[in-house]
């Protein structure tokens, strides 16, 4: 019974997963900001996901949204890598929550609505006065010897793009643009290296044009937003006042489906909800986590006859799987927002995707090859070293797996070693697996660090007497 429930509580938004080397990931970006090559190069120390917030309340205590709380930690990490003086680090996304910062401004606005410049500048103002020790570490840094400090931005800090923020964090640092201080929007890719946030390969949170993410809304121009950004504003950050633990816990979305079983209905009361459960057509990560894909139909098994591509076939489709959670997702369209909402996204996959997924859910040992096979930022991985062959190390983050450590060689591109690495994340993680198996819900408590471990990872990469990129390193910082 126990493993029935918890089957049905995980696949909820688990089932319509399907592998990405059918659909392909999203594309890796044509061009990235530019980053002068040094003779001989720095070496690269790669971090991400540090998502610096609001800081602390007036009496003292972390606010229920700030996530980095870690600042000497931190600092001394920095103090250790560039006492040589000859180190690149590079912040590769979400280094400052924007969506976490003020959120007032995010809820009166409607959905879709993306910050304009003058917001986003107040908001950095925010996690400036919180975070100023680190912000002067990293000026201390990045003014040490022939260290460079380079900015990729993320899902959660695409204000980076707006020239006034760019203008008021390169004050703050004190550092001059073009020689210590770098903003490589949307990536960087130099010295045989490619990073990249990650999240274009998330259709939860992909944004429509990377280079340049804005749209122009009753004559005013704005950040574009994405369906991640705005589950964020509408739940996430109200949730998180009473579970500050809820984006500490991985894989995302598995993380969702878990608060959905245990918090009130209300919690779930936005239109977007009824979204979830299509979008995770795009995400293997959650499939593979119950062991499960989409059965891949061979061009000699195509299906005689696909049904219309309607919520209800969809449903139907999966009866077989687990009646029990078919019956659950039924349950929750009932609502004419969430199933207007489902029916639109539904609407978004093409009759190709439509007729992969009648191959069914096929029940499979979790392996390392499986994994790597069905996991989207490999997969991008390789079309990166494939399209750029220049490029011998790919570093992503965005998906904050702490546990992932191995380096993924990037076979079948060439005769020629390439590599792929996740950053992992500067955060305290815990995987929804782990915690189920450690404690109920409401008895979960981010300050326990036995249960949320503090192990904080980076990427090193060096380089050989002829300037090439070694194998990248996926280590953690300890003290």
């Amino acid at each position: 019974m126990k493993t029935t429930r918890t089957f049905r509580n995980l696949l909820l938004f688990g089932i319509f997963g399907y592998v990405s080397c059918f659909c392909g990931s999203l594309s890796a970006q044509d061009v990235c900001g530019e980053v002068p090559a040094l003779s001989p190069p720095n070496r690269k120390v790669v971090v991400s996901d540090l998502h610096l917030g609001p800081g602390r309340l007036d009496n003292g205590r972390w606010h229920p949204l700030e996530d980095f709380r870690f600042p000497d930690s931190f600092q001394r990490f920095l103090e250790y890598i560039g006492r040589e003086g000859a180190t690149d680090l590079i912040i590769a996304g979400d280094f400052i929550d924007f969506w976490q910062i003020l959120p007032q401004l995010d809820e009166t606005r409607p959905a879709d609505w993306g910050s304009s410049e003058e917001e986003s500048i107040a908001k950095l103002k925010v996690a400036l006065k919180a975070h100023k020790s680190t912000f002067a570490a990293l000026s201390r840094f990045a003014r040490t010897g022939g260290n460079r400090l380079i900015l990729v931005p993320g899902n959660h800090d695409v204000d980076l793009n707006w020239p006034g923020v760019q203008t008021r964090l390169r004050s703050e640092l004190g550092l001059e643009l073009g020689r210590r201080l770098f903003f490589a929007i949307p990536c960087y890719r130099s010295e045989g290296l490619h990073v990249e946030h990650g999240h274009q390969h998330d259709e939860a949170n992909r944004f429509a044009n990377p280079s340049t993410p804005f749209v122009v809304i009753r004559g005013k121009k704005r950040l574009q937003t994405n369906w991640g950004a705005v589950f964020m504003s509408r739940f996430y950050n109200q949730l998180e006042k009473t579970k500050p633990f809820i984006d500490n816990l991985y894989p995302e979305l598995a993380a969702i489906a878990w608060a959905l079983r245990n918090e009130p209905p209300r919690a779930f009361s936005l239109p977007q909800a009824g979204r979830f459960a299509v979008m995770l057509l795009r995400d293997q990560k959650a499939l593979d986590n119950l062991g499960f894909f989409i059965r891949t139909l061979g061009p000699t098994e195509q299906p005689k006859h696909v049904p219309p591509k309607t919520i209800e076939n969809l449903l139907q489709l999966y009866e077989g799987a687990d009646p029990e959670t078919a019956l659950f997702l039924r349950s929750q369209l009932q609502d004419k927002q969430r199933r207007a909402e489902a029916v639109r996204s539904l609407e978004l996959l093409n009759e190709e995707e439509w007729r992969f997924l009648q191959g069914g859910i096929i029940k499979q040992p979790r392996t390392l090859k499986t994994v790597l096979r069905i996991d989207p930022y490999v997969q991008a991985a390789r079309k990166i070293v494939v399209k750029y062959p220049e490029v011998q190390v790919v570093v992503m983050g965005h998906t904050h797996e702490i546990d992932r450590t191995e380096v993924t060689r990037l076979s079948d591109v060439g005769p020629q070693d390439k590599w792929y690495v996740n950053t992992g994340c500067w955060q305290k993680m815990l995987s929804v697996q782990e915690a189920r198996r450690l404690k109920s819900w409401a008895d979960l408590d981010l300050n326990d660090d036995s249960i949320f471990p503090i192990r904080f990872s980076y990427v090193l990469t060096e380089y050989d007497d002829q300037s090439r990129p070694r194998k990248a390193i996926r280590s953690f910082w300890t003290e």
